[in-house]
């Protein structure tokens, strides 16, 4: 007769299962987000009619809004929790990339991008809050800064593949979607996430104690 698992066991099974969850999610969105910002130029020009040094400003104010939400994340620290803000900026995320696939004015075209870049900053820290709190030991905040670099290196071609089958509004829709779907696995192991780290403050203060 297999021994019985114990709560320890268990705990570690569902946080090895919530962890490759995480993983794939992350690649899944990482390649989504990254796709747009290899189109927008092409986006931005053929859609909107954004001349080059408009699209040239509207990119680096999309990455001062990422530094800038980047920052905002760190004051806010957890008081807001993870599950429900990472929930909302991926359905926003979502509904801006949808939009941007619509918009033929330039300047609508520009905020968008600029809102989404600072909305996916966000998401980028909050994954890794997420993984944080799985192991306290690192492992999946290092595997989740491993597979990074999966988006990076897929992100284009994808981009380009769909935005040739799909058109840009068509491409812009699909990546939406995905966003958006992809909030629900997120937010359950966001959720997983916090208890396993309540769990593990419990366990510490009962130690010290």
């Amino acid at each position: 007769t297999p021994a019985p698992s114990t709560p320890g066991a268990q705990t570690a099974r569902a946080s090895s299962i919530t962890g490759l969850v995480l993983l794939l999610v992350f690649v899944l969105v990482r390649v989504s987000e990254d796709s747009l910002w290899a189109m927008a130029a092409y986006m931005g020009t053929d859609l909107a009619g954004l001349a080059p040094e408009a699209l040239g400003l509207a990119l680096s104010l999309a990455s001062w809004a990422g530094l800038l939400g980047a920052l905002l994340l760190m004051w806010l620290g957890g008081r807001v929790g993870r599950q429900i803000p990472l929930i909302v900026l991926l359905v926003t995320s979502g509904v801006t990339k949808i939009a941007l696939g619509f918009v033929t004015d330039g300047l609508a075209f520009a905020l968008l991008f600029i809102v989404w870049n600072f909305v996916y900053a966000l998401i980028f820290m909050y994954f890794i809050a997420v993984a944080s709190a799985l192991d306290v030991d690192g492992k999946w905040s290092g595997l989740l800064l491993s597979v990074y670099l999966v988006g990076s290196a897929f992100a284009p071609i994808l981009g380009a593949s769909l935005s040739g089958v799909l058109g840009y509004t068509g491409f812009a829709i699909a990546i939406g979607v995905t966003s958006i779907l992809l909030a629900i696995p997120s937010g359950i192991a966001a959720g997983v996430a916090a208890r396993r780290e309540k769990a593990a403050l419990r366990e510490q203060e009962a130690v010290s104690a």
